[in-house]
C-alpha cells in the first residue's frame, strides 16, 4: 500500500518534471532575447522550481528503490511515507507553481518584447533612410526596404555579404572598412560620400555608423544610418551659382532695401560702370548714382515697381569723374505672403554704346522697347467646348493687344488673329486635345496694329470626379524675343567666326564632352592638316608623346570642375614635322542654367619667347659670374704681381745655379698661367675690352687648321670648307683664333679613342628678320657663319643646357677646366656674335658660330714689333704708387734694379703731398688705379695740375670705371694690366721716356 501511493506520487512528479523541462526550454531559447528585469525574474522562479521538484522526484526514488534494501524496520518505512505523503506534496505544489511563475512572467516579456520589435521594424521598414545592421565579420545581417530598393537588390542577395563583395575591393577597403573598424571600437563615425545607385543613379550620402552593444556592453556589430542628401547638396550649389552669376554677371546689378532705399549689394558690372569699387557703393543710397535731375524720378519708379511687381525706365546716372551716361534699368519688387515688398532687385544696361550707334533709330526703338515692357506669359481658362473663356489674365492685352473684354467676349478671337499659314495647324490640334491628344504648338499672329508676334502655346484637359472632360487650361508666351535672339545667334555665329579666322592664334572650340567642333584656319595652317582630321580628338596625334598625358590629364580635369584650362606642351609643325612650344587655354562658357555647354580656347606659340627667357637667365647668370670675376680679379693680379715680381729679381740672382734658377722658371710659368686665367674669366663674363681690326677669316682658317693638324692623332681626318674670296669681320684675331683652338680641341677630345672626322667651313649668310638663337638675338643682316663640326660621341640632353657654363665639365679630373666653351660663349658675344649646337649622342656634335660681315677688310702691313728690350734705355727718378705695399716693394727693387730712383707711396693722398713739396724732382709717376681714398685717375688729374707734362703710367688688375680708352682721354701716357711683367714695364718706360 505505501509503494503503490509512491509510485503514484511519483507518475505525478515526472508529469510536472516534463511540463517543467518544456518550460526550462522555452525559457533557455529566448533569454538572450527577453533581457529585462521581468525576464530574468521569471528565469530565477523557474529554477528555482526545478530545484524543488527535482529534489521531491529523488527523494521518491530513493523511498521506492532504495530505501527498502537499506532497512527492514518497518518504522522507519512508515516514517518515511508518513513524511512523503504529509510533506513531499506541499512542496512540489511550491515549486510547480514558481515555475508556472516564472514561465507566465516570460512569456509575457516575450510577448511585449515581440510587440516592441513589430514597431521597430514598422518604424525601419517606413523611413526614408537606408537602414542595415553589420557584425563583427563585416557582414550584412539585416537591411531595410529602403536600402534595398536603393540598390535594386533582393534580401537573398544581401544578407551574410560583405561590403567588399557588394561594391567592390577597392571601395571596401579604402572607405567603408576604415571606417567599419572604428565603429566597431566603440567610436560613432559620420562622413559625407557620393555613391552611384542603380536605380537612383549618382546620390550624395550622409553617412552614420553606430556601435551596437549588448546588456553586458560588449560590441556585436553596427548599425548603420545612410540619408539622402542630394536635393540639399543641389540647392546649395544653386544658391552658389546663382550668387556667381549675381556677382559675375554682364550686366549691372544691385539689391535695395525698401525702406532705407540702400544698396545691399551690387555687382562687379555696377560698380564698374559707374568707376568705383564695390566695397564703394554697398550701403550708400541708391540716389547717388543717378543724375541729379532724375533724383525726383527714384521714388515714383520704386512706386510702380511695388505696384506691379516689375518695372523698367530709363534714365541719367553719373560716372565717378563726372561723366552722365543713359542706362536702361529693370526693377522687380520681391514680396512676402502678406504683399509686403522685402527688397528690389534691378538690373542696369549701360545704353550709350547702343545710343550712339542707332542714332536715328532712337524713336521706333523707343516704340518697340515701351511695346515689349512688362511681357508676361497668359494663363486662360476655357469651357471644353471651347466656347466660353473662363479666365484671361491682364497679359492677354499685352500679348494679343486689345483689351481683355475682346478675349471673353469672343472664344475665338485668338483663333482668327493667327497668322493664316498657322491657322488651320492650331486649330485642329486645339480641337484634338480633347480626344487625348498633347497640344504644344508655335504660331505667329497679327496684332490689331499689324504687327507679329510669336507665340508658344501648351494646354491641357482637365477631369472632374467622374473622368470627364470640363475645361482646358493653358499657358501662352510671346517668344517673339527668342526667335529674335535666334537670329541674333546665327548672327553672332557668323561673326565670332569671322574674328576667329582674322586672329593670328590658334583658336578652337570644343563641346561639353571635350571633343573639339571648330578650328580656325591658323590651325590648319599650322598642322598641314584638313580640319576634319583635327576636330574630335584627332589633336592628341600632333602633341608631342611626352605631353600628351599632361595634357589629357589637365584637359580631364577642367571639363570635371568646369575650371579654365592651361597647360604648356609641344606640338608638331606640319611643314617641317619639328616641335614647337605652346601654351594652351580655354574657358567654360556657361549656359543660363549655369551648365558649360561650349569651351573657347586658343594655342598661342611661345617658342620665341622661352628663348628669349633663356637668353634673359643665361644673361643673369653670366653678369653675376662676371660680378664675381671683377670682385676678385684686382686682389688675384696684386697677389700675382708679388709672386712674379720677386720670381722676377730671384731669377736674376739665381743666374749660374741651375736647379735653382729652373724651379723659379716654373714658378714664373705658373704665375702667367694663373694670369692668363683671370683673363680668360674677364674674357667669359665680357669684363675685358678688346681692341677689333678688320679680319680675314679666309686666310686665318687655314694658318688655325695648319697647328690643329699637327697637334691631332692622323686617325682624324681634318676638312676645310673655305671659300677663295676674302671674308672679312671686325674683331680681336687672337680671339677668334681661341674660338678655333678650343671646339678644335673639344671635338678631338670626343674622336681621340675611336678616330672620325673633323670638319670647320665657312659661309656666308643672310637675316632678313631678327634671329633668335638659345642665349641672344641677332638683328636683320649679312654674317658669317663658322661651323665646326665632328663625328664623336655627341653631347647629352642633360649636359646640353649647360656646356657654356664656367667651370662645368664632362672630362676626367686634370683633363679641363670648364672654362674653354665659357671662353668662346663670351669672345662671340663681345663680338657681337651668336653660337648655336646642334648634337646627336653617338652620331657627333656641330657648333656655329656667327659674326657680323664687313663689306671690305684692311690688312695691316705693319711689321711685327721687335723684341722688347733688354734693358731700360735711361733711368729715370720715378714715384711709384700702390695700396698694397708688398708690390710698392717690389716695384721699388725691380725698378731700382734698371738703375732708376724710386719713391714708393701707399695711398694717394701722400703721394699727392710728397710730390706738391717739389713737383720737379720726378721724371715719372706710377700710380695703382683702385686705391682707397684718392684713386689712380683722380691722382693723375691732381699731379697735372701741379705739372702738365708729367708721364704718368696707371696699373691695374681690374676696374670697372677706368678703360685704356678713357685713361688716354684724361691724359694718362700708359695703361698696364696687373700683374706688371719687367719686360712689359721696360716696353712702357722705354716709350715714355
Amino acid at each position: 500500500m505505501i509503494w503503490n501511493s509512491t509510485f503514484l506520487m511519483a507518475m505525478v512528479d515526472v508529469a510536472i518534471i516534463i511540463i517543467v523541462a518544456a518550460s526550462f526550454l522555452v525559457t533557455i531559447r529566448f533569454r538572450k532575447k527577453l533581457k529585462t528585469l521581468r525576464a530574468n525574474l521569471g528565469f530565477s522562479m523557474i529554477m528555482a522550481g526545478l530545484a524543488l521538484t527535482g529534489l521531491m522526484y529523488s527523494t521518491d526514488l530513493f523511498a521506492m528503490f532504495f530505501l527498502p534494501g537499506l532497512t527492514s524496520s518497518q518504522a522507519a518505512l512508515t516514517f518515511m511515507t508518513d513524511l512523503h505523503l504529509n510533506y513531499s506534496w506541499l512542496v512540489t505544489l511550491f515549486g510547480t507553481l514558481m515555475i508556472f511563475g516564472g514561465f507566465t512572467l516570460t512569456h509575457l516579456n516575450m510577448v511585449r518584447t515581440l510587440e516592441k520589435n513589430q514597431r521597430y521594424e514598422q518604424i525601419v521598414s517606413g523611413t526614408n533612410d537606408f537602414l542595415a545592421f553589420i557584425d563583427c565579420e563585416f557582414r550584412y545581417q539585416e537591411v531595410n526596404s529602403s536600402y534595398l530598393e536603393a540598390f535594386d537588390w533582393k534580401r537573398e542577395e544581401i544578407l551574410g555579404k560583405t561590403g567588399a563583395e557588394l561594391f567592390g575591393a577597392e571601395a571596401f577597403h579604402t572607405v567603408l572598412r576604415p571606417a567599419q573598424a572604428k565603429c566597431l571600437a566603440g567610436e560613432n563615425i559620420t562622413y559625407e560620400t557620393w555613391l552611384n545607385f542603380p536605380v537612383l543613379g549618382r546620390r550624395c550620402l550622409d553617412v552614420h555608423y553606430t556601435p551596437f552593444q549588448e546588456w553586458d556592453g560588449s560590441i556585436t556589430g553596427m548599425i548603420v544610418a545612410v540619408r539622402d542628401v542630394t536635393e540639399r547638396k543641389a540647392a546649395e550649389e544653386k544658391l552658389l551659382k546663382w550668387e556667381h552669376i549675381f556677382r559675375f554677371a554682364g550686366w549691372g546689378a544691385t539689391i535695395v532695401d525698401p525702406k532705407t532705399n540702400t544698396m545691399e549689394a551690387v555687382n562687379n558690372a555696377f560698380a564698374e560702370m559707374h568707376g568705383f569699387d564695390v566695397e564703394d557703393l554697398v550701403g550708400k543710397p541708391f540716389e547717388v548714382v543717378f543724375a541729379p535731375e532724375c533724383s525726383n524720378e527714384i521714388s515714383l519708379h520704386a512706386e510702380q515697381a511695388h505696384i506691379h511687381g516689375y518695372h523698367e525706365y530709363e534714365s541719367l546716372h553719373v560716372h565717378k569723374d563726372g561723366r552722365r551716361f543713359p542706362v536702361q534699368t529693370n526693377v522687380t519688387a520681391f514680396k512676402n505672403k502678406e504683399g509686403e515688398v522685402l527688397f528690389r532687385a534691378a538690373t542696369f544696361q549701360d545704353l550709350t554704346s547702343r545710343k550712339e550707334a542707332e542714332g536715328a533709330l532712337k524713336e521706333s526703338e523707343e516704340r518697340f522697347r515701351q511695346l515689349a515692357e512688362n511681357v508676361n506669359a497668359l494663363f486662360y481658362v476655357q469651357s471644353a467646348d471651347f466656347e466660353t473663356v473662363l479666365y484671361i489674365n491682364p497679359a492677354f492685352e499685352e500679348i494679343w493687344g486689345v483689351p481683355l473684354e475682346v478675349g471673353y467676349n469672343d472664344a475665338n478671337y485668338w483663333i482668327q488673329s493667327i497668322h493664316p499659314e498657322d491657322r488651320e495647324r492650331v486649330k485642329t490640334a486645339f480641337i484634338n486635345l480633347v480626344n487625348g491628344s498633347t497640344y504644344e504648338e508655335e504660331f505667329r499672329i497679327f496684332r490689331p496694329d499689324g504687327s507679329v508676334r510669336w507665340i508658344y502655346d501648351r494646354a491641357k484637359c482637365v477631369k472632374n470626379q467622374d473622368g470627364e472632360i470640363y475645361r482646358v487650361v493653358g499657358i501662352a508666351e510671346d517668344v517673339t524675343k527668342k526667335h529674335e535672339a535666334q537670329s541674333a545667334i546665327r548672327e553672332t555665329q557668323e561673326n565670332f567666326q569671322m574674328v576667329c579666322e582674322a586672329i593670328p592664334q590658334q583658336v578652337w572650340t570644343a563641346g561639353p564632352d571635350g571633343k573639339l567642333d571648330y578650328v580656325n584656319g591658323r590651325v590648319c595652317d599650322y598642322f598641314q592638316l584638313p580640319a576634319d582630321q583635327i576636330v574630335g580628338e584627332g589633336w592628341h596625334q600632333v602633341v608631342h608623346p611626352d605631353d600628351l598625358s599632361l595634357c589629357l590629364q589637365r584637359w580631364e580635369h577642367s571639363l570635371r570642375t568646369n575650371l579654365p584650362y592651361e597647360v604648356e606642351f609641344r606640338l608638331k609643325q606640319g611643314e617641317d614635322q619639328t616641335y614647337r612650344h605652346h601654351i594652351g587655354r580655354a574657358l567654360p562658357i556657361f549656359n543660363s542654367a549655369g551648365q558649360v555647354f561650349k569651351w573657347f580656347g586658343t594655342n598661342t606659340d611661345i617658342t620665341d619667347f622661352k628663348k628669349l627667357e633663356a637668353q634673359r637667365r643665361q644673361g643673369q647668370k653670366m653678369e653675376a659670374i662676371g660680378t664675381l670675376a671683377g670682385g676678385i680679379a684686382h686682389d688675384f693680379n696684386n697677389v700675382l704681381g708679388v709672386i712674379l715680381g720677386f720670381t722676377d729679381l730671384a731669377q736674376q740672382k739665381a743666374r749660374g745655379h741651375d736647379a735653382l734658377e729652373k724651379n723659379l722658371q716654373e714658378i714664373s710659368r705658373a704665375g702667367k698661367r694663373a694670369r692668363d686665367l683671370v683673363q680668360h674669366i674677364l674674357t667669359f663674363s665680357r669684363q675685358e675690352n678688346i681692341h677689333k681690326s678688320p679680319i680675314n677669316l679666309t686666310s686665318l682658317i687655314p694658318d688655325i687648321l695648319s697647328m690643329v693638324r699637327a697637334t691631332i692623332p692622323s686617325t682624324i681626318e681634318v676638312r676645310m670648307m673655305v671659300p677663295n674670296a676674302p671674308k672679312a669681320i671686325l674683331g680681336d684675331s687672337t680671339q677668334i683664333q681661341q674660338i678655333i683652338l678650343n671646339l678644335c680641341s673639344n671635338a678631338e677630345y670626343t674622336m681621340r679613342e675611336t678616330g672620325g672626322r673633323l670638319e670647320v667651313t665657312l659661309e656666308s649668310v643672310n637675316f632678313p628678320n631678327p634671329r633668335i638663337f638659345e642665349n641672344t638675338t641677332l638683328p636683320p643682316g649679312p654674317y658669317l657663319c663658322l661651323k665646326v663640326k665632328d663625328t664623336g660621341t655627341g653631347i647629352s640632353k642633360h649636359d646640353m643646357s649647360r656646356i657654356f657654363d664656367p667651370f662645368y665639365t664632362t672630362k676626367g679630373v686634370g683633363e679641363g677646366t670648364g672654362l674653354g666653351l665659357a671662353v668662346v660663349h663670351g669672345i662671340v658675344s663681345n663680338h657681337q656674335g651668336a653660337i648655336s649646337v646642334e648634337s646627336t649622342e653617338g652620331k657627333g656634335t656641330t657648333f656655329s658660330v656667327f659674326f657680323p660681315e664687313i663689306d671690305s677688310i684692311e690688312i695691316s702691313t705693319e711689321n711685327s714689333p721687335l723684341a722688347p728690350p733688354v734693358g731700360l734705355e735711361k733711368p729715370a727718378r720715378i714715384l711709384f704708387v700702390d695700396d698694397e705695399r708688398p708690390i710698392a716693394e717690389i716695384g721699388k727693387e725691380v725698378l731700382e734694379s734698371m738703375g732708376c730712383q724710386v719713391e714708393i707711396c701707399t695711398n694717394g693722398t701722400e703721394a699727392y703731398r710728397r710730390f706738391q713739396e717739389d713737383p720737379d724732382r720726378f721724371d715719372m709717376v706710377i700710380s695703382d688705379q683702385t686705391m682707397p681714398g684718392m684713386t689712380g685717375d683722380a691722382l693723375a688729374k691732381a699731379l697735372r695740375t701741379l705739372r702738365a707734362d708729367l708721364p704718368i703710367v696707371l696699373c691695374t688688375g681690374f676696374s670697372h670705371t677706368m678703360t685704356p680708352e678713357k685713361a688716354k682721354q684724361t691724359g694718362i701716357h700708359a695703361f698696364l694690366k696687373k700683374p706688371v711683367l719687367k719686360e712689359d714695364l721696360i716696353e712702357t718706360l722705354n716709350q715714355i721716356l
